[in-house]
């Protein structure tokens, strides 16, 4: 936990007073950039005697807090998964979420998930329909536009659903692969202009 909190302070020594940074991504509550941590029952087992969620949630408030207190006028954003395949981590992943949001203005919640199947019943975007009109919230898409088996239908379909969920407001992370292509001009100008920052 020193190393991570380190890094947080010396990251914002360099960067909190740079006005071209508008915010982060927490970095360190997962195994990779989202908040995995026990993506089996396996690591659910290995995990517990180390204590398991709730010292995940205690370190995620540490962390969230450091990195909101380090950067105060920058958007820190938690990039939401299940945290453990349990229904005590989602309940943990709800709970930390909830706390961020009611302590400090600027904590966000993505997802690096959005599909065109994309609903409120999976706690990261639970999380951002219920911020998303004051907090900073928004989606990555789960694939480019050329996987339409994981995107779940066309680019268009899924921007629907994002919006949705964003309720016109937050951000939508698109791949290079699809800003690229020119036959997606008007629609990436068309949903930006549609949701507020």
């Amino acid at each position: 936990m020193s190393a991570e909190l380190n890094f947080i302070n010396a990251f914002a020594a360099r960067y909190a007073n740079d006005p071209s940074l508008a915010g982060v991504i927490i970095g360190g509550l997962g195994q990779v950039m989202e908040t995995y941590v026990a993506r089996t029952s396996t690591d659910v087992d290995i995990l517990a005697p180390l204590g398991g969620v709730p010292a995940w949630t205690d370190a995620a408030h540490t962390v969230i807090s450091a990195y909101a207190e380090a950067l105060p006028g920058k958007a820190v954003i938690l990039t939401a998964a299940r945290p453990f395949t349990t229904n005590e981590g989602d309940d943990a992943l709800m709970a930390v979420g909830n706390w961020g949001a009611a302590t400090y203005s600027n904590f966000g919640v993505m997802c690096a998930s959005l599909s065109v199947d994309s609903s409120v019943f999976y706690p990261p975007n639970t999380l951002i329909s219920n911020y998303t009109l004051t907090h900073p919230c928004g989606f990555q898409f789960v694939s480019n536009s050329g996987d339409t088996q994981r995107l779940g239908g066309s680019l268009s379909q899924a921007f629907t659903t994002g919006v949705s969920l964003l309720q016109g407001v937050g951000m939508i992370e698109t791949y290079a692969y699809d800003c690229d292509n020119l036959n997606n001009t008007a629609l990436l100008n068309s949903t930006g202009s549609s949701l507020l920052q």
